[in-house]
């Protein structure tokens, strides 16, 4: 794989790009109603706004306006380092893509590194990629660069 330094700035914008969350971090230190850090993931306030979206008992679950739940933030364990999330139902989500002229596009980047008996017989591939969600599902592809 061939690397280009570009020298000048670019200055043609091709898109503007926003979270659909944020990390909320409430910690303990200056807290005390609670013993250790709460972290959690929220919707972002445009996706908030939108939607008319609002937070009722619990902290983290958002509902519209008729009362069904539309976002709440998932982790599967708290033994293990699971993955974490923030679940949005696919409707109200299709909708407000749709509803402000937006995509969702996630940007895949990855490095695997493999030790074969002595360190200079090391392996490397990193993994990059764009994928982004249409009206077929999600397409785009992550390929591999590899070098010894």
């Amino acid at each position: 794989m061939k690397y280009i330094e570009y020298k000048k700035p670019i200055k043609k914008l091709l898109a503007k790009v926003m979270r659909t969350s944020n990390k909320f971090l409430w910690e303990e230190q200056y807290d005390a109603s609670q013993s250790e850090a709460t972290s959690f993931d929220i919707p972002c306030t445009l996706l908030i706004d939108d939607l008319e979206l609002e937070q009722r008992e619990y902290d983290g679950y958002y509902y519209d306006k008729t009362g069904e739940l539309v976002a709440f933030y998932n982790k599967e364990s708290e033994k293990y380092d699971s993955p974490d999330k923030l679940l949005i139902r696919k409707k109200h989500l299709e909708e407000f893509l749709n509803r402000n002229d937006l995509i969702m596009f996630w940007e895949c980047l990855g490095e695997k590194r493999f030790m074969i008996k002595e360190m200079r017989d090391q392996k490397w591939s990193e993994w990059s990629g764009l994928l982004t969600l249409t009206e077929k599902g999600i397409v785009g592809d992550v390929r591999k660069y590899s070098k010894s």
